[in-house]
């Protein structure tokens, strides 16, 4: 019934008011993924109705204050000591009942206590080992990453944090043209099921592939995401009846750290979604993620001219100013769009 939402222009009110009638005679259980904010939590309750039904709600957050008001609380447990040590063993060798040498036992204990039983951590480190091989593959190389992971982790267990300067370790440890793919990842919404193929051909029209002997430009491109799965920093999502990937996503916390990292190197620029402090002068990579006033009057404000590619939500495109405004535009995305009117390819 709702499917097509993000692209309606119902106010909150009109909103709430549809949800509660499609509710109101039903059994339902509601799951409402990552609410990051208290305040949103008020306005999704409004729109529920206790109805006599036995009807459930499920929310998630990794804020605690925020789950405090939504009811009952379960606290998720970390993995056990076995299950990790399992899971970091078989990401790094690839195989079940493989256990590391002797000399990298004790230090992949330590490792694995600092993981804390987080299962994307230990993704994150087992996979960064197990790209590593040779002369580094030793207990020199096993306990630089430990010491890594280990300098400026808080003991006080601020989860988020700690996961985050993990995630960093993992990405430090990237060749740079994986950081590059990596990083332009952000352009995409939270949660955003992001289709294999246009991924790859959006990274050869940003001019981010290389040639390579013997492959296309596509070809390689497709490589470079199987990398990034394999370091456990993309998650496959959906794969056809040949066992090809078709989509992909990106766990939030990776985001938030992307999201952190180009805010630091401007090597692109969000709004809509997670805001960074400030916006550079200089935009090359732009992305509007949904269309709200505050959207509006920021972009009304904006200089444009150096926005090489172009990332545009469906309900955000009514908001851009002509395309005669970006001069050097390179990249224009519209996949969140199924249709254009042709008046917005005039000034092209």
């Amino acid at each position: 019934m709702y499917q097509n939402i993000n692209e309606a222009s119902w106010g909150e009110q009109q909103l709430i008011s549809e949800i509660r009638t499609f509710l109101e005679n039903k059994r339902y259980l509601i799951v409402i993924d990552d609410i990051w904010d208290k305040s949103v939590w008020e306005n999704i309750k409004y729109a529920l109705i206790e109805n006599g039904y036995g009807s459930r709600v499920i929310t998630t957050t990794r804020v605690l204050y925020v789950s405090l008001q939504a009811g009952g609380v379960y606290r998720l447990k970390p993995l056990s000591v076995v299950v990790s040590r399992k899971l970091f063993y078989q990401r790094i060798y690839e195989m079940e009942n493989k256990s590391p040498p002797n000399q990298l036992v004790e230090v992949s204990e330590r490792i694995l206590k600092r993981c804390g039983g987080v299962s994307l951590a230990i993704l994150a480190i087992g996979s960064l080992l197990s790209s590593e091989k040779g002369t580094t593959h030793t207990h020199e190389y096993w306990s630089k990453v430990y010491k890594s992971i280990s300098l400026g982790l808080d003991n006080n267990h601020d989860d988020v944090k700690n996961m985050r300067r993990i995630l960093s370790v993992s990405y430090s440890g990237l060749p740079p043209h994986l950081k590059t793919f990596l990083l332009h990842l952000g352009l995409y919404p939270e949660d955003y099921e992001i289709e294999a193929e246009q991924l790859i051909w959006k990274w050869v029209g940003e001019g981010f592939v290389k040639k390579e002997q013997g492959k296309s430009l596509y070809e390689v491109g497709g490589d470079y995401l199987d990398e990034l799965i394999n370091k456990s920093l993309v998650q496959p999502v959906k794969f056809d009846n040949a066992n090809k990937m078709c989509s992909c996503r990106i766990h939030d916390m990776v985001r938030d750290l992307i999201i952190s990292l180009s805010n630091e190197e401007n090597f692109l620029t969000t709004i809509g979604g997670q805001q960074p402090e400030y916006l550079p002068s200089k935009i090359r990579r732009f992305s509007v993620q949904t269309c709200i006033r505050e959207v509006a009057n920021q972009l009304s404000t904006m200089g444009l001219t150096h926005v090489r590619s172009l990332t545009v939500a469906r309900p955000a495109f009514s908001l851009l100013p002509t395309l005669s405004g970006f001069p050097v535009l390179r990249v224009f995305d519209l996949s969140y769009r199924r249709e254009v009117d042709n008046n917005n390819w005039k000034d092209i």
